[in-house]
């Protein structure tokens, strides 16, 4: 009769653990010229309710985030001197294990940040027009009249005349 019991409390932990709502996400992290690439942060963020599940290579490149809810999930991958990896839409089913290799791409993020930091649309909304001459504040030196001038086309020179 023990033995019975023992079979059926196994049994019903098996089925327990099959109803599970969670899939795992895998891969190794790695260099162009195929070097693995230990403490590589890991992050898979779903979009859908913003849930952000981090973790770090180990010393072989690999990577597992385990118990993740199903559903769709965005990939980033950071590793120093390399550029940012993201592939986004990963599926993560049920009782599932998607794998994810990411190769590194050689390049520093900080160049790519400063670019996408430059002042090249200053309008903002529906509608916003990109002005040309609003280049001019990124030459060194440079300072653009005020835009209200520069969008009527009007002379910033002074009409007074010296008495």
């Amino acid at each position: 009769m023990l033995r019975l019991r023992s079979l059926f409390l196994s049994a019903l932990a098996v089925c327990a653990y099959a109803q599970s709502d969670r899939g795992t996400l895998t891969g190794t992290v790695s260099d162009p010229g195929g070097a693995v690439a230990p403490g590589a942060t890991v992050i898979a963020t779903n979009p859908a309710t913003a849930g952000e599940f981090r973790t770090e290579s180990t010393g072989t490149g690999g990577y597992t985030i385990p118990s993740l809810p199903a559903g769709l999930y965005d990939l980033t991958v950071e590793f120093a001197e390399f550029r940012k990896h993201e592939q986004k839409g990963i599926r993560v089913q049920v009782a599932r294990t998607a794998r994810i290799d990411v190769t590194m791409q050689v390049g520093s993020t900080t160049a790519r940040d400063q670019l996408n930091q430059l002042p090249l649309n200053f309008a903002t909304g529906v509608g916003a027009v990109r002005n040309p001459l609003s280049f001019v504040q990124l030459s060194p030196g440079g300072v653009a009249a005020r835009p209200e001038i520069l969008q009527r086309g009007v002379s910033t020179r002074s009409t007074h005349s010296a008495t």
